[in-house]
């Protein structure tokens, strides 16, 4: 009697427009492919013409049934794709039968290179977020099924597509009103800031020896911030290295900031060891790559004040 019930309050819905369905019978089973051409200053050459389709709120339920959204899968591998987004709201009902559906349909995808997805509300129960936290784990037996599809969840992260050299960012967030709505682990991170001044010391030549017992002197404070490195999550180090052209980070400093879960760097300055901090995967972004050091040349960093990093101004706890 129950299950009858249900499947009259669902039939009810498709017909008068309730549940989003606002145009009844008609509407509902039209299909619209708009392209829209995006651009991008500072794509990488080998990504100009790139093909991504995108695919949002398929409400897999009684009301949008399997052979209804069988044609949009099989619209999409007609248009031969790089790669294919969905952004959430694949199933409408609390039911792990329309989850098991979605993936059923969504595992025919076939891009030319891959398929990433985030969650959308509907997606961790019918009244979330207005009634309690949604069903229990039912998102993530959602992105496990995903996942079973071959599609990758993005649920507060960063995927990084690769092609012939060039990068390009991909960045998915969870959903707003879940536990995994969290922005600074989905893109690098939240910054903290490093302002350094010129030093005022006159420098001259001098011996291997003098330098050895001389170097920690010409600092002048200038590496005061490494001893606040890991001590926040995810941090990225955001510097403005007053005009200097020293290398303040190199393999070593870099490396210790990752074995404390440092998410990267971010410098209006110069990198040292490029070749290594490359091979250790930082990552690390910088103005200028040299050998030299900042002994001597830069004094007094201030650490978590607002600066300006390559003409952006950025804040202590800023997401990067």
């Amino acid at each position: 009697m129950r299950s009858l019930l249900k499947n009259i309050v669902w039939s009810a819905a498709s017909r008068t427009g309730l549940y989003g369905m606002y145009t009844g019978r008609f509407e509902d089973h039209w299909v619209r492919v708009q392209s829209v051409d995006i651009f991008l200053p500072d794509l990488g050459k080998s990504f100009d013409g790139l093909r991504i389709a995108h695919l949002s709120d398929l409400h897999c339920s009684p009301i949008v049934r399997s052979r209804h959204l069988a044609q949009y899968i099989e619209l999409t591998n007609r248009l031969e794709p790089d790669y294919v987004v969905l952004t959430g709201d694949y199933i409408t009902a609390s039911y792990k039968i329309f989850v098991r559906k979605i993936r059923s349909l969504l595992k025919d995808l076939s891009p030319r290179v891959a398929s990433f997805a985030v969650l959308g509300n509907h997606d961790f129960g019918l009244w979330h977020p207005t009634v309690g936290k949604g069903i229990p784990a039912l998102g993530e037996y959602l992105a496990g099924q995903l996942d079973a599809a071959g599609i990758q969840p993005l649920i507060s992260e960063s995927v990084t597509l690769r092609n012939n050299g060039d990068e390009l960012q991909l960045v998915g967030l969870g959903e707003l009103w879940s536990s995994t709505y969290d922005p600074a682990a989905a893109f690098a991170g939240l910054a903290r800031t490093v302002q350094l001044y010129p030093s005022t010391r006159v420098l001259h030549p001098v011996s291997y020896e003098e330098y050895d017992a001389k170097y920690g002197e010409w600092t002048d404070g200038s590496y005061a911030w490494s001893a606040e490195v890991g001590k926040t999550p995810h941090e990225v180090w955001a510097f403005d290295q007053g005009g200097i052209s020293g290398g303040l980070l190199g393999s070593f400093n870099t490396l210790v900031g990752a074995t404390k879960g440092v998410r990267g760097y971010v410098i209006d300055g110069v990198c040292r060891d490029s070749d290594e901090v490359r091979l250790q995967k930082g990552p690390v972004f910088c103005t200028l790559r040299r050998p030299s050091h900042v002994y001597g040349r830069t004094s007094n960093a201030q650490v978590d004040v607002p600066i300006v990093c390559a003409g952006v101004r950025v804040e202590p706890g800023d997401v990067i």
